[in-house]
């Protein structure tokens, strides 16, 4: 038996009151093969990060998450971005546990330079193409994702058959049902170089691709936005590009936008 809410975080909650001989089992995006952390440029897997210019601006200031200002010392690469305060060790809300990183990234530890935390930054964005094992090809090709997704269903409360991945679905009805809902390798092929959604850039004197959609009055496409991907993170997240540059499982009732793709063929004369 599934139970699907997809208005509120009840669906997700950790433990469920059951009738007696009666268990309710978390299925979302099962549907879908689970892909691993992602191929960073500084050699192991991550999260990382999507978008180093937006990272570098958001990150820059002092964070009071601990996913992003370490609680405890730091040993390894971490996956998520560091902010620059704590890999400075000089957050106002943590101690210093950025000893370690400042090691392998600076030539002075004592004396760290915005320089060095940008070098970073940089090393744990993600490298294209990010996945190497034999269902890489899987992984990065958002088509094939989204067509183990696009058609399924369940029953609503009113009786009623709605999509289980809307966003995927959304995505799937574009250009004569050609688009997909792109994967992270597509995602960052195609705007990891976005500048619209950085400090100071307007949307006529952005990158192409945003001058290009601004000249036709279409939506602009920007860093500073969260968009939904195709890969599964776990029985009850997908992956999603977030807006402050990195990258993190979400709740699939959260509301996100989409960008659908579409591979064309165009006809040459």
């Amino acid at each position: 038996m599934q139970y699907d809410n997809y208005t509120t975080g009840e669906y997700y909650a950790t433990s469920l009151t059951f009738a007696t001989g009666l268990t309710l089992t978390e299925k979302v995006t099962l549907d879908c093969p689970a892909q691993p952390d992602f191929l960073r440029k500084c050699g192991n897997l991550g999260k990382g990060v999507w978008h180093a210019g937006r990272a570098k601006q958001v990150y820059k200031a002092d964070q009071t998450s601990t996913a992003f200002n370490p609680s405890i010392d730091v040993n390894s690469v971490p996956s998520y971005p560091v902010c620059w305060p704590a890999f400075a060790g000089t957050s106002e809300y943590q101690e210093d546990h950025c000893q370690w990183l400042r090691q392998r990234y600076c030539k002075d530890p004592n004396h760290p330079t915005i320089e060095e935390w940008e070098r970073y930054i940089d090393d744990i964005t993600h490298r294209n193409p990010y996945m190497l094992a034999g269902n890489a090809p899987k992984w990065r090709d958002g088509a094939i994702l989204s067509g183990y997704l696009k058609d399924i269903t369940y029953q609503a409360i009113d009786g009623m058959q709605k999509s289980l991945y809307s966003a995927v679905k959304y995505c799937s009805e574009f250009i004569d049902g050609k688009g997909y809902l792109p994967s992270m390798f597509e995602l960052v092929e195609c705007f990891g170089d976005v500048t619209y959604g950085l400090a100071g850039v307007t949307r006529d004197k952005a990158d192409p691709i945003n001058r290009s959609l601004y000249a036709i009055g279409g939506s602009a496409v920007g860093c500073a936005s969260t968009w939904w991907l195709s890969g599964r993170y776990s029985n009850y997240l997908a992956w999603a590009a977030f807006s402050g540059g990195h990258i993190d499982g979400l709740h699939l009732y959260l509301n996100q936008p989409s960008l659908p793709l579409a591979i064309l063929e165009l006809p040459v004369e």
